[in-house]
């Protein structure tokens, strides 16, 4: 190999290393910018997550609160109807002491008469 095509054998590994250092140089610069993006992200999926933990608690608040209304609301339905029930049972007493003192009126207004 003679002198010259040793220097452009050279050149040619120098120009090759020149090109190397400016890819890794702007592959560091796009690997330093997604870090930076990341970073970011996690920050955002955390505190996601911890309003997904906060919503949670509320639901299970609003469920437990559910199930009382809901437990409240068949108590009210079942002394509703006990309620009508005495209701009725009432009515049919009183029905019955009307006529009671509709008959005794009519036989004593027609004893005197």
């Amino acid at each position: 190999m003679t002198w010259e095509e040793m220097e452009r054998a050279m050149a040619f590994i120098v120009e090759q290393q020149a090109q190397t250092n400016v890819t890794v140089g702007r592959l560091s610069e796009r690997v330093d910018a997604l870090t930076v993006r990341v970073d970011a992200l996690a920050e955002k999926v955390d505190r996601t997550a911890g309003s997904i933990t906060n919503l949670l608690a509320v639901a299970e608040i609003q469920a437990a609160e559910i199930r009382d209304l809901t437990e409240s609301v068949r108590n009210l339905a079942d002394r509703q109807r006990d309620s009508e029930e005495r209701g009725r049972r009432t009515d049919e007493r009183l029905d019955a002491l009307i006529s009671i003192v509709e008959r005794h009126i009519s036989e004593g207004r027609n004893g005197h008469t």
